[in-house]
Order: C-alpha cells, then structure tokens, then sequence
C-alpha cells in the first residue's frame, strides 16, 4: 500500500510540470493520434468462494476426536517370568497359582518347621499398550485431517489473493524532428495483491477454517497421539471394531472420515474478475504517453552522456528559482511596508505578512544550512574517500607484487606437480606393464594347460562317440537285416497262402527291396542252414557213437563194429 501511494504521488509531482507544458501536450496528443488497435490493458482478479459443508463437518467432528483421545484406550499385557526367590519383590495370585502347578520349585523343607520357601517363583508384569486399534484410527483420522486442511487452506489463500496485468502498447510515428517507433510488453502476475480482498464470509470461513487446524495441530500434539505415531500407521478399509461401531464418540469419528474420503472437490470455487481496455480510453492513453516520452528522454541522456549537464543545469534552475522567490518576498514586503506608511493597511496585516514572509526565508535558511552542511560532510567524505584511495592503490601497488611472487611461486609448484605426477605415471605404467606381462604369461600358461586337457578330454570324448557310433552302426545294420528278413518271411507266408499275385516288383526301387530281402534271408538260409547240418550231424554222429559204444559193452563181435564202420565211412 505505502509503495503505492509513493508511486502515485511521484507520478502525480511529474505531471504537475507535463500536464499545462504546451509541447507535452502536442507530444501526447501525437501520441494519441497514432493509435494502434491492438492497444491493450488487461488485469485479472481472482475471488475464492469457500463452500461451507466441509467446515461444518470437521467443527462437528472434531470435539468427538477429542473426546475419543480423551478416553486414553489401552490393552494391559501380563509378562511373566520365573526368578529366583531372591529377586522377588511381591507376588501376586499369578504367582501362587503357578507355584501350586510346578511344586518342583520347593526342593527342601526346614528343619525347624518352619515356613516353606521356594527357591523360585513366577513373576507378573502388568504393562499398558495405548498402540490398540481405536487409537491409531484417531491418529491417522487427524493426520487425514491435517493434510485436508492444510491443502486447502493454502490454495485459498494463494489463489483468492492473486493479480494478473497485461499491457500491451505499440507506436510507429511521425515527429517534427524525425520518428519515433516504440513498443512494450507488460506481463505481471503477483500472489500478494494489496487490494484484493476476501469478502467478509470467506473471511469469516478462513478463521473458522485457521480454528480447525489449530485443533487438529494440538490433538496431534497430545502424549497419547505422540505414542501412538510411533506405531505403524493403518491403512484403509477401516476394520470396524465393535468400539468403532458402538462407542459414541468413535462412531462420529469414524462418520468423519467416511465423510472426507468420500468428499468430490476441491471445497471451494475461484472466480475470476477479468476488466480488457481495446482501444484506450483518453486518460489511459494520456497518462502511458508519458512512459513513450519518459523513456525517449532517458534513452537520450545515458546515449549522449548527459547526466552531470542536466544535473547542474537543474540545480542553477532551482538556485534560481529560490533567489527570484526570495527576491518576490521582499518586494512583496517593501510593498506592503509603503502600503502601511500610507496607512493603506493596518500593523496586523503587515505583521502577518512579515512573519509569513520570515516563516519562508527560515524555511529556505534551513534548507541551504541543511545543504551546507551535506556539502562539507560529502566534503569531508571526499577526502576520506581520497586518503582510503590511496591506501587502496597501496595495498592494490602490494597485492600486485604478492600476486606476481604468487605466480612465479605457483609456475613454479605446477613444473615440480606436473614432474612428479609425470614420474608417477611412469611408475604406475611401468607397474601395469608388469602386471601385464605376469598376468599374460598367467594366462597362456593357463590357455596352454587348459587346450591340453581340453585336447584330451576331445580325443576321449570322440573315442567314445567312435566307439558308440560303431555300436549303433552294428545295431542299425543288424535291426536293417532283421527287417528285411521280416518283410522276406512276410512275403514267404503271402506267397503260401497265395497272397502275392496282386504284388508288383517290377518298379527299380521294389526290385532292389526284394534284392534286400533276398539277400538278408539268403545269409539267414546259408547260416541256419549251416547250423542246422551241425547239430544235425552231431545229432546222429551220438546217435551212432552211442550205439556202437552199447554193442561193445554187449560183446558184439567185431564184425560187426567193422560193418558199423564200413557203414560209417
């Protein structure tokens, strides 16, 4: 706002001395003449309507949260263990009724009769665990809530106090000097817009809003909720226990979540207040000629170096201006003192206007004290400034001969870095090198060593495919025979039974399967036919043999064993 105000004044002090001055009013009206049709403002306001269901529904939520937190559920947990008697601090009906089951703690009794003690007994610690089920609903109900809020709450902040601008102004015009061609492009946009404001419900629905979420911070804050984020967080479904579906105060909770996980929406609405100014009224167009002539005349003075100019003749302009206003005063005051000889006014009035007139030379005597005094502290600074210059140009005198030693210092760090790093590197090659060479001798060792098992274990492998190889060949050839004797003997039973007339042999590739089988069942012929005259032969060969050895051992008479062998013959 304050920055505002400071521009708009400052503008309003720089056409008090544009807005009469004839030759910036031809300027503008130039301006105007030249028009463009696509002049054009444009800003963009945005409003944030909040809808009011959803805060309802957390401030009616939330006092059940809290009384549900209030509660404090927890599970008790018995923890025992036996100890020794020596180490028990109390016991309790736990203890006794474990005892009376493991009697095999008591191992002697006094002698004197007197009581019976244990050497050990079962002690019972009684723990409280808040981490039940009920209670890491409520905390991850109001970590729900919190990022709900937060989420919500930024963006309306954010987007319900936005301001966009675009300004677009283009001219291409003749002078009585020349022309001039001028073109700007505005483009804001600012999350902070000082003069947009929330109407008053939004802004009553944002405290309410601010009050949820402090809520929520401080619940979350509570040791309960502190010890229960500790635990693994549940994720939904929500199980509903029976104290969920019960319990008064866990059954609106629970109706809480169920309500904003099921909420559609973002819970508010931006509205948008666009105002477009195509083509430009008379007063924007005055007003934003100035920028075309502000920034000719500031092009004009940097480009030609004409700054300390301007300021001395503004400054002779203002002494001026001062010595003719003193000059004024006291004309107007020899005026009004011949005007009050002639008794033309009154003491009062003279008095009146010599005190105003004192009043204005205080004002301007201050002023140049003020200034007298500016010039001998910026007088003073100068020479501070001037010593301090000298001592800098020192020090810059020294600095540049350190820097200079620093430089021949560090040529000379870089020619020992760059030798030594050159040494190392030769080092380090060498010894890859050498590392090279082992590791090569390594593997051809290894290569040499690994082809000769691999050669051998080839001769054996190919050995052995020979060996089965032949095997198979031997099988094959045999199972070959065996076929075609099968087809022979087929054939045999076919012709028997008088089955070949329809066969036909007389194709080469029938011809040479008969040939095949000819010849597998000719070998089987010549083979059984050999084996069958051996056994044959050795068959009636005993047969004889056995009779003529009866006829010996009867007492035959040779005769006849010479018959026998005659026959024999």
């Amino acid at each position: 706002m304050g920055q505002l105000n400071l521009y708009y004044r400052a503008f309003k002090e720089y056409r008090k001395y544009t807005l009469k001055d004839k030759a910036c009013i031809k300027q503008r009206q130039r301006i105007k003449d030249y028009s463009s049709e696509n002049d054009k403002l444009e800003t963009v306001r945005t409003f944030c309507i909040i809808d009011e269901k959803w805060v309802e529904q957390i401030e009616q939520g939330l006092p059940h949260v809290e009384k549900a937190i209030a509660e404090e559920r927890q599970f008790i947990k018995n923890e025992g263990e036996v100890l020794d008697i020596e180490k028990i601090k109390r016991v309790s009906k736990d203890s006794v009724e474990h005892l009376a089951r493991h009697s095999e703690f008591i191992t002697h009794v006094p002698e004197d009769g007197g009581d019976v003690i244990p050497d050990k007994v079962y002690m019972v610690e009684r723990l409280s665990d808040y981490a039940v089920y009920e209670n890491r609903f409520l905390y991850m109900l109001l970590c729900y809530l919190r990022d709900f809020i937060d989420l919500r709450l930024k963006k309306i902040k954010e987007l319900g106090n936005t301001y966009k601008a675009n300004t677009y102004l283009r001219r291409d015009m003749l002078t009585s000097s020349g022309k001039i061609f001028f073109e700007a492009t505005l483009k804001e946009e600012s999350k902070k817009d000082p003069y947009a404001a929330f109407d008053k419900n939004s802004l009553t629905l944002i405290g309410r809003i601010e009050s949820c979420q402090h809520i929520v911070t401080s619940l979350l804050s509570k040791p309960l909720m502190v010890i229960v984020s500790k635990t693994p967080m549940i994720k939904p479904p929500i199980t509903k226990t029976n104290v969920l579906k019960m319990n008064t105060k866990f059954k609106n909770s629970v109706a809480l979540y169920e309500y904003l996980a099921a909420y559609q929406g973002l819970g508010y609405e931006i509205v948008e207040n666009k105002k477009t100014f195509s083509p430009f009224t008379d007063e924007i167009v005055d007003d934003l000629a100035e920028i075309v002539n502000l920034s000719s005349f500031l092009t004009y003075e940097y480009g030609n170096g004409l700054n300390e100019q301007l300021l001395k003749e503004y400054e002779n302009e203002e002494k001026e201006r001062k010595e003719a206003e003193q000059k004024r005063l006291l004309q107007e005051l020899e005026r009004l003192k011949e005007r009050l000889d002639n008794k033309e006014i009154n003491a009062e009035e003279y008095l009146y206007s010599l005190e105003k007139a004192l009043s204005e030379l205080k004002k301007e005597n201050t002023r140049l004290t003020s200034i007298e005094q500016e010039h001998y502290l910026l007088k003073d600074k100068h020479e501070e400034l001037k010593q301090e210059k000298i001592q800098l140009n020192k020090l810059i005198y020294e600095q540049e001969k350190i820097n200079e030693q620093l430089d021949l210092k560090m040529q000379e760090m870089e020619k020992q870095h760059e030798k030594e790093l050159l040494e190392a590197e030769e080092k380090r090659v060498s010894d890859l090198q050498e590392q090279a060479n082992t590791l090569n001798a390594d593997f051809n060792e290894k290569t040499q060593k690994r082809e000769q098992e691999y050669g051998a274990e080839l001769a054996s492998v190919k050995e052995k495919a020979a060996s089965e190889f032949s095997a198979l060949s031997d099988e094959y050839g045999a199972l070959s025979k065996r076929h075609e004797l099968v087809k022979a003997e087929l054939h045999s039973v076919k012709g028997s039974q008088g089955l070949m007339e329809d066969e036909d042999f007389s194709s080469e590739e029938r011809f040479k399967e008969l040939e095949k089988e000819f010849v597998a069942f000719y070998e089987v012929f010549q083979n059984k036919w050999k084996d069958a005259k051996k056994r044959i032969r050795q068959d009636v060969l005993w047969k004889k043999f056995k009779k003529v050895n009866d006829q010996i051992k009867k007492g035959e008479n040779s005769k006849g064993l010479e018959d026998e062998k005659k026959e024999k013959q």
